[in-house]
């Protein structure tokens, strides 16, 4: 029998057994028995109800019914007992006459017998009890088995009951009744709101009561999840890993989840490293929207059993502290996130309990919240107060009194009133007077609390705290080197930005553990300070305030106690000096710290105790923070500093170690940080330094979070050749394995950043308002959100049933439109879709917001533009009168005047306020794909490769300004309207003074159309959108531009590299059109010409290319099936064949044998009559062959290779499999290893790379051709 219907069939037993107590409830000797087992059966049905809702709930859900041996065995057999005790009960049918009965019926056990019974049934439910624990705790290490491989990062310590928190207290028994009742009426109330708030001042008991509320609902099992910040610990006191702490655990608790939060992150396996928008869209939101009610009802098994199974989920989240999160803006989003729960609740029912102080960011955060979604709850004025901290007190005291021989009045009544007096709101100040009475000799502890109470000029922190430092003072046997030692200690304490074990601050400090342990034995009231065997447990503050209170001002000046302040900007220094200590010595950082075997090892490969074992908390520790420090102890650092040596010798190892850390995404940040520390005039080295460190971590940030080692590879290799972090390092040392490295730019050009993600052309770009969020709109019918300074992902807009050609901000939304004929407004900050405008009846080209953001236009293939309010969704006006599609809109600054550029070539001016056409302007031969305005001036942009500007009151044309060689995309002016960039069909963007019209640069490096345009709000950056599917940041502030790494002109992408056959020529083509020759030993190109004639670039490319047999040929089928034979040493174009040949077609094969190792003999057979045309031996394969006989001419590519030998016919890739470098999927391989990943200007076009033996030909997209040899076949000798 199955589990489920075993324990329905105990459960149908157990209702029988329970109505035949009755018939013996008058029997004599009866009663005690039957109080006993109706005692015992009861427990045990309350236990197999919750086993059958499990497997209803399984069976609901559609999973597996699966569970272990030892509960079906348990079950069994406990049925079998109670079928045995339902046989002895049932009266039978001779008693069913209620007068018989009452006159004959006897108990039908003896003595002993029932005890018997019970207690044999009280084995059963025992083992019942930890079968199902066991079957419990598989199921739930399959689920955690499941999110552990999918690498989802959960912050350690942040979850209720977790290790590091686990002797935290809870509410005592008779405390705080009122408001845990309130909030339990909160939680069952149907109607309740979504997001409960209790707020409250420091120290009133906040973090105690969450911990409470989430313990109860864990016992009902509705905690679906929790959080706790905590200020100063590095997964606590930020946001970086909430929503994904979260994701975790909703998934254990609402186990249809799981499926759909494993298929996000296979969509994105580096969701983690995303914004918070786009973390809680994808593993929360989304997750649980799509939840139907067998599934989304699936909860914790200790759930109560009244809960219907046919019922909405309801379950909370508890999240305290919110406060204590670093980041207001991140405080504020994850109260508007988190309240986008209340839009799901048809489907499941998730609350949110929130704690934290009253700040003025979460009160404006809620403020933002309808009032139907939250509700408010002050703590501190709460009555009764005064009466929990008495409770609390007296059970403190009578706890001490058991663990001291003290009297059983002690402290007195007196004495227990003032301090609950003096403690009301503060519960941090009784349980700290607490603490510290219990340390050591309470009756004098408590002298020393009550002599300060009476102080009326002592506030209530000093009344806390002082205590603790006058016994400090009192037992010291020298107060100069107690203080000096409690400064450097404690001072390091209470400054960590997260905490750290006594082992690790041995190591930072470089001091003694029993040392630090020696200072800290009368600190237990403030501390907590793990048992000395427990060297590996972080050191916590029990609050804040006492940190508040030695760094303060009142204790700086305290005639008695000043001694122990401690001054944050010393502390800080000397933390910050401690940690490059740590990282420049013995056993500190270092090449490949984790002795990967491959430099594409990925970082989520990396075995996480490895890692921990090579990077000790304090060395991560120190890598992460000491930029930290450095900014708060306000030093400032120069070319003769600790800092600048340390970065010359190790930043490439600091970048690795950062990388293995998972902080590589807040790279951008830290080296900022760091920048704005160096002195400019006596640190103009470090400075220059400190800069291109940046350049070096912005552009190679994403590759080097992926895989630490292309630290010393990809990033160092592509770094500009003048680099001062490239050549501050021996790259022969380094990469002892690789020759002849590619070419590249002298000095960083004007690129930032190149932003990969979207799979098909990107058409728009636009900063937010504030200028901290970038868009992108792309033909993938996706919107990416941006960190515009680090250009971390933070969110993905997905859903769109067409393209999305345009994008426009106003301070509160984010318009798209759509060639579905609709536009959608996107809250940027939450990725809630706000409303869907339709009206439109072709596809919506433009969009634009007016200055004010309070109306919006909109331009369409429907040749007309609708002005709209975007708050509401209502239509102002439309304007009609176009004579062709309405390709671009802009509005004026001052938002009086609306532009349109037409398909037919002309710009059109209205009154916004009228509807009335002002003026129409002529000038342009080809459609106007942009126009943009800027005061008084009108820019527009044309396919006829030119952009105009107009004067917006008369009409007139200011000036033509001419330089593109192809359509002209986008147009913008720069904020303060002095500049005007321009993008291209040309591949280029050209940055144009307003005024005059001069060309002040031009910025080179796309491979593609450049679509869009947009100038940040400082002006300093350009965000650009191309056909090649990415986004690129430009520096405009610097004033160098893309340089090319070939001068000569005309040089496109490589479409075309082929080896000849003996390996001492190789052949290239660039764009289709122009082929090349190249000394393959030597990588100097020989000669170039064109292929193809410039009257014919636009009909025909080259198609296929080879060498012949002997090499002094080259061939070219073009894409009209013409073929060009070239002489490889002249460059002449030979005699062309007559016919043309079929595309695909060949008669011709390689039949390939091995003639001795590392030789291959090669025959070129006749497909139709197998004959052998001809033979010869190579070392290493060509990947193509052009091969002419009597008039037929074929180019025979390795793809329609046979190998003939005496073994199974392969390949030459499997043949050499151990040994051949590679292309794929960005990387070079060697194997099955990647080693080198390359960037997105350096990568081939399709399969345009080429091997011959140790070296490898790579034609880039940058129009570079790449000769990198691997010495004896390998390209790396280590990571």
């Amino acid at each position: 029998m199955d589990p489920l219907s075993t324990a329905a069939s105990i459960i149908a037993v157990l209702q029988a057994i329970s109505s035949c107590y009755k018939f013996y409830s008058d029997v004599k000797g009866a009663k005690g028995d039957i109080e006993a087992l109706e005692k015992e059966t009861a427990s045990l049905s309350i236990l197999v109800k919750r086993i059958e809702e499990e497997f209803i709930n399984k069976s609901s859900a559609g999973l597996e019914l699966s569970t272990t041996e030892e509960l079906k065995t348990a079950l069994e057999g406990c049925n079998c007992e109670l079928e045995r005790l339902e046989k002895k009960l049932d009266p039978g049918k001779k008693h069913n006459v209620l007068g018989i009965w009452k006159r004959s019926l006897k108990w039908p056990f003896k003595g002993p017998d029932a005890l018997k019974i019970i207690q044999a049934l009280a084995r059963w439910k025992q083992q019942i009890t930890l079968a199902f624990e066991i079957d419990q705790t598989k199921r739930l290490h399959d689920v955690n088995r499941k999110i552990d491989f999918l690498n989802l990062p959960s912050a350690e310590g942040a979850a209720y009951g977790s290790f590091k928190d686990q002797n935290e207290p809870e509410c005592l028994p008779n405390t705080r009744v009122a408001l845990l009742r309130d909030i339990e009426k909160w939680v069952q109330d149907p109607q309740g709101k979504s997001v409960f708030w209790l707020s409250g001042v420091a120290g009133t008991g906040k973090s105690t009561i969450s911990r409470t509320i989430a313990k109860e609902l864990s016992v009902k099992g509705r905690l679906a999840g929790s959080f706790f910040f905590r200020r100063g610990e590095k997964d606590r006191g930020d946001a970086s890993k909430f929503f994904t702490t979260l994701a975790s655990q909703l998934a254990h608790h609402i186990h249809g989840l799981t499926p759909s939060i494993q298929n996000a992150i296979k969509e994105n396996p580096g969701i983690a490293a995303t914004g918070n928008r786009e973390q809680f869209e994808k593993l929360i939101f989304r997750p649980l929207s799509k939840l139907n009610h067998s599934s989304s009802d699936r909860q914790d098994p200790h759930a109560q059993s009244g809960h219907s199974s046919s019922s909405v989920t309801k379950a909370v989240i508890v999240i305290d502290a919110l406060d204590e999160c670093d980041r207001e803006a991140d405080q504020q989003l994850i109260i508007s996130l988190l309240a986008r729960l209340s839009e799901i609740r048809p489907v499941v029912d998730i609350r949110v309990f929130l704690t934290s102080r009253p700040e003025v960011p979460l009160r404006l955060g809620f403020q933002e919240l309808s009032g139907d979604v939250h509700e408010d709850m002050i703590l501190h004025e709460i009555p009764g107060v005064e009466e929990d901290i008495t409770l609390f007190l007296e059970y403190e005291f009578a706890k001490i009194r058991k663990e001291h021989p003290l009297p059983p009045q002690w402290p007195g009544q007196e004495n227990t009133r003032q301090l609950a007096k003096m403690a009301v709101p503060l519960f941090i100040f009784a349980a700290t007077v607490c603490r510290f009475v219990a340390d050591s000799d309470p009756e004098g502890q408590i002298e020393i609390v009550m002599g300060y109470q009476s102080d009326w000029h002592v506030s209530k922190l000093e009344k806390t705290y002082l205590p603790i430092l006058h016994r400090l003072a009192k037992n010291a046997f020298s107060r100069e080197v107690l203080t000096m030692e409690f400064r450097e200690i404690v001072g390091t304490i209470i400054n960590l930005a997260s905490p750290l074990s006594v082992r690790s601050l041995s190591k930072i400090l470089a001091m003694s553990e029993r040392k630090i342990h020696a200072r800290l034995k009368e600190l237990h009231s403030v501390l907590d300070i793990p048992k000395q065997a427990n060297t590996d447990t972080p050191i916590r503050m029990f609050h804040l305030s006492f940190r508040d209170f030695l760094s303060g001002q009142v204790l700086c000046k305290d005639s008695n106690f000043g001694d122990f302040w401690i001054d944050e900007k010393e502390a800080h220094a000397a933390i910050y000096k401690g940690c490059i200590e740590l990282m420049s010595g013995t056993g500190g950082l270092k090449r490949n710290i984790c002795n990967v075997k491959s430099p594409g090892t990925l970082r989520s490969d990396i075995d996480k105790g490895l890692l921990e074992n090579c990077l000790p908390s304090e060395l991560r520790y120190a890598c992460c923070y000491w930029v930290h420090h450095l900014r708060q102890s306000q030093n400032m650092i120069n070319d003769s500093s600790q800092v600048y040596g340390f970065l010359q010798k190790h930043i490439l190892h600091w970048l690795e170690a950062v990388s293995l850390s998972g902080e590589m995404t807040k790279i951008v940040p830290i080296v900022d940080a760091l920048s704005s520390a160096v002195d400019d005039e006596a640190g103009k080295n470090l400075l220059a330094l400190v800069q291109d460190i940046k350049r070096f971590a912005r552009q190679n940030q994403r590759i080097i979070d992926i895989a630490p080692m292309q630290t010393y590879w990809s990033a160092l290799i592509f770094a500009p050749g003048k680099s001062i972090l490239r050549n501050i390092f021996n790259l022969d040392e380094l990469l002892p394995g690789v020759t002849r490295l590619p070419e590249v730019p002298d000095q960083w050009d004007a690129t930032l950043q190149t932003l990969e993600g979207h799979t098909g052309s990107v058409e728009s770009v636009a900063f937010s308002i504030d200028g901290k969020m970038l868009a992108s709109a792309s033909f993938d019918r996706t919107v990416r959100l941006w960190d515009a300074t680090t250009g971390v992902l933070l969110q993905t807009l997905e859903g769109h049933s067409g393209w999305v050609r345009s994008i426009a901000f106003n301070s509160e939304m984010l318009a798209l439109a759509l060639d579905d004929k609709t536009v959608k407004l996107w809250d940027p900050n939450t990725g809630v879709l706000l409303r869907t405008l339709e009206g439109h009846k072709d596809d919506v080209n433009s969009i634009a917001f007016s200055t004010d953001g309070k109306m919006l236009a909109s331009g369409s293939d429907d040749k007309t533009i609708r002005l709209w309010d975007p708050n509401t969704g209502v239509l102002l006006r439309e304007l009609k009168g176009h004579t062709d599609y309405v390709d671009s809109v802009a509005l004026s600054t001052d938002g009086k005047m609306l532009a349109s550029g037409l398909g037919d070539g002309t710009v059109k001016l209205w009154d916004l306020n009228t509807g009335v056409l002002l003026h129409t302007l002529e000038g342009h031969t080809s459609r106007v794909r942009s126009v943009a305005f800027s005061g008084t001036m009108l820019a527009s942009a044309s396919y006829d490769s030119a952009v105009k500007i107009w004067d917006v009151a008369t009409g007139a044309l200011l000036r033509t300004l001419e330089g593109h060689t192809r359509h002209v995309w986008g147009v913008e002016f720069s904020v303060d309207g002095k500049t005007l960039a321009s993008a291209s069909a040309d591949w280029t963007i050209k940055i144009w003074d307003a005024v005059n019209g001069a060309l002040l640069r031009t910025l080179e490096g796309y491979i593609d159309f450049v679509t869009g345009i947009a100038f940040s709000v400082n002006g300093k950056t350009l965000a650009s959108a191309s056909d090649d599917c990415t986004v690129r940041i430009w520096d405009l502030s610097t004033g160098t531009s893309m340089q090319k790494i070939d001068p000569e002109e005309n040089r496109t992408d490589v479409s075309h590299v082929v080896f000849s056959v003996d390996g001492q020529k190789l052949a290239s083509v660039w764009g289709g059109l122009k082929v090349g020759i190249w000394d393959a030993d030597t990588a100097v190109l020989q000669r170039s010409w064109w292929a193809v004639p410039e009257e014919d670039w636009e009909k025909y490319r080259v198609w296929k290319i080879a060498f012949s047999v002997d090499g002094k040929t080259v061939a070219m089928v073009l894409f009209d099936n013409e073929i060009k034979v070239w002489d490889t040493n002249t460059g002449e174009l030979l005699q062309p064949p007559e016919e043309k040949v079929s595309r695909y077609a060949t008669n011709f094969e390689f039949a390939v044998g091995h003639e001795t190792l590392g030789s291959y003999t090669v025959r070129i057979l006749d497909t139709v009559t197998g004959t052998e045309l001809q033979a010869f031996t190579t070392e290493h394969l060509p990947r193509a062959i052009y091969f002419a006989d009597g008039g037929r001419h074929g180019i025979v590519e390795r793809k329609y290779f046979e190998f003939q030998t005496e073994e199974a016919p392969s390949t030459p890739h499997e043949m050499n499999s151990q040994d051949e470098v590679a292309f794929k999927d960005e990387w070079l391989v060697q194997g099955e290893d990647n080693f080198l990943w390359i960037p997105s200007s350096f990568r081939p076009t399709s399969d345009c790379w080429e091997v011959y033996g140790n070296t490898f030909c790579l034609g880039s997209r940058n129009g570079t051709v790449w000769f990198p040899t691997f010495r004896n076949s390998c390209p790396y000798t280590s990571p």
